[in-house]
Formats: C-alpha cells, sequence, structure tokens
C-alpha cells in the first residue's frame, strides 16, 4: 500500500459547511426517504450500483486516494449508533466530514496505524441497490452491504449494513455527498470497522 502525503490528498482546510442547516437538512434527508416508493428506473440502478461497486473495489484494492476522490468537498461519512437520533446530539460511531475523511486516509496509509498491524484486508459486497433521482437534482441510494475484513492471526470480522448514498454532480461527475452506513450487528461484539 501506498504512503500517502498531505500533499497527496491536497487537504482541506476547514469543515466550515457544518452549520445548523446543514443537520438540519441532513436529519431532514435521513427522514425523508422512508417515504420513497419502489425505484422503477432500471438504467438508473445499474448506474448507481457501477458507482457503488467501484466504491467497494476502490476500498478492498486500498486505493485510498482514489476512493477519496469519489467524495464532494462538503462530504459526510456517518457511522451512526443510533439511526434514529439527533447526530448533533448523540454519539456516532463515526461522523467524518472532508478533511476527517482525509486524516483517517493519512493515518491508515502512514505505517503507524497500529490497528493495521498485520495489515487487513478487505471484501465489499453490495447487493439490493434501489436509486431515486431527487427534485432537486441529486440522487439517493440505498443498499445492502457486507463488509469482510481479515488479518493473519485474526479470525475474519464481517460487517453487516445498510447503505444510504446521497450523490450530487460536480464537475460532469456523480459525487458522493453523504454516505451513512446503519450497521445491523452494532450490538454484536465486534472489531470497529475500518471504511465500509
Amino acid at each position: 500500500m501506498k504512503k500517502l502525503s498531505a500533499a497527496d490528498l491536497q487537504l482541506t482546510n476547514d469543515s466550515n459547511y457544518l452549520t445548523d442547516d446543514f443537520y438540519l437538512a441532513l436529519l431532514h434527508d435521513r427522514d425523508a426517504l422512508a417515504n420513497n416508493g419502489p425505484c422503477t428506473d432500471t438504467g438508473l440502478v445499474l448506474e448507481c450500483t457501477a458507482l457503488l461497486n467501484y466504491e467497494a473495489r476502490l476500498l478492498d484494492q486500498k486505493r485510498y486516494r482514489e476512493w477519496l476522490d469519489l467524495y464532494t468537498p462538503d462530504a459526510i461519512y456517518w457511522v451512526p449508533y443510533d439511526d434514529q437520533a439527533d447526530v448533533r446530539t448523540h454519539v456516532n460511531l463515526v461522523f467524518d466530514d472532508r478533511r476527517r475523511l482525509e486524516d483517517r486516509i493519512l493515518r491508515l496509509t502512514s505505517g503507524h496505524a497500529h490497528t493495521m498491524t498485520p495489515p487487513r484486508n478487505f471484501q465489499h459486497v453490495v447487493s439490493n441497490v434501489e436509486a431515486w433521482d431527487m427534485p432537486d437534482g441529486r440522487r439517493r441510494v440505498l443498499a445492502s452491504q457486507v463488509t469482510y475484513e481479515h488479518r493473519h492471526g485474526h479470525e475474519i470480522t464481517r460487517h453487516v449494513y445498510r447503505t444510504d448514498h446521497t450523490l450530487r454532480k460536480s464537475e460532469a461527475l456523480w459525487k458522493i455527498a453523504v454516505k451513512r452506513c446503519v450497521l445491523l450487528n452494532l450490538n454484536s461484539a465486534m472489531e470497529p470497522p475500518t471504511l465500509l
């Protein structure tokens, strides 16, 4: 795995987009998803499935720089502890803005991340993809995923979760603005996930 530097990532300097309005919109989007009907646009589903499969492959191959390029500059990577709780007042397993995602990648590739010794290998499995075009021009994509993590001398760890991706067009490409991973086996004994 190539060690990345801050220059490689072109680091974000601040998180000034995390305002009250941003949090309220995030919670609104989470709650509004429950009202979506069945997805009927098979072309849209195939296009979004390709993006999720590509994201999974980049993670499996530890191509973190390219993985990070899939995210918007104001992205959120969110693993809630309680999916119905207010993100502003409750603990989350992960709530990373773009800057913290960059920090996470630098740590993973530094050679000094002791939780990655011996190195972990990953296999992400994506299924049950549904996708909708939203009236405001964004896309919402739901999927079921399983991530297997293995490192020498340890048992395979399995993380089972639902993903909710919010996609937004950026420079003519669909990018991930929000990725929310709701772990289904949260209450079982497990090692914390590296990247879902």
